[in-house]
């Protein structure tokens, strides 16, 4: 009966090892987890708020080259213009290719349809110009103001939307990991439970198990 308990007491502190080990294992795979995970992100977040931001800035670069050329005839903003609107192309293509998260493309998307064809809108307000030069040497741009607030609404949303991309993507991540750490915490006081738990277990039945291999020492001393 003695050999049989001491058997069983062995047997139960030999699982609640494994699983104390176990558990204890899992805890620092979890703890890795969450360093990698913190640190993951942060670069193409900052590839997507700095495009974000350079889209804002071309947008208003190019609005106000082309305005200057029309108001002032500057050929060096007549030269500006259609290469900011490049740029602005560029980092929109690089948003395109970095952002997967479907809100923040939805922002981009609206970014997209306010930059389509803002080149050639412009070139036109352009080509008016430099026809009304030629033929009188001057240019009124209140003859074309539906024009010109057509695009400075554009610019003005694609600038507003850049920030807002920004915003939203810092806040987005900052939530996520938020999230995460929180998930975790519970986890983690879950799992110091269940270390104590089985420590405190293991305690006792190491316990029981020596005092039974005394008895059974005595037992066969006597013998």
């Amino acid at each position: 009966m003695s050999n049989t308990r001491s058997t069983l007491l062995l047997s139960l502190f030999l699982v609640a090892l494994l699983l104390l080990t176990m558990t204890s294992l899992y805890a620092l795979y979890l703890n890795q987890r969450v360093t990698t995970v913190l640190g993951q992100g942060d670069e193409n977040l900052e590839d997507v708020t700095m495009a974000a931001a350079e889209v804002s800035s071309y947008a208003k670069r190019a609005e106000g080259h082309l305005l200057l050329y029309l108001s002032l005839h500057r050929e060096t903003d007549k030269t500006k213009f259609p290469q900011r609107v490049a740029s602005l192309q560029e980092q929109i293509a690089l948003l395109d290719h970095a952002i997967t998260n479907s809100a923040s493309r939805n922002i981009l998307d609206e970014i997209k349809a306010n930059s389509r064809n803002i080149l050639s809108l412009g070139e036109v307000l352009i080509a008016a110009h430099d026809h009304s030069m030629a033929a009188s040497g001057t240019f009124d741009p209140t003859a074309y103001s539906a024009e010109i607030d057509h695009l400075h609404g554009r610019f003005s949303s694609i600038r507003r939307l850049g920030v807002t991309l920004v915003s939203f993507e810092v806040s987005r991540r900052n939530d996520v990991k938020l999230d995460l750490l929180n998930e975790t915490e519970e986890l983690r006081f879950y799992l110091l439970a269940l270390i104590v738990a089985l420590s405190g277990l293991i305690a006792y039945l190491g316990y029981r198990l020596a005092r039974s291999v005394r008895r059974l020492q005595k037992s066969f001393g006597e013998q």
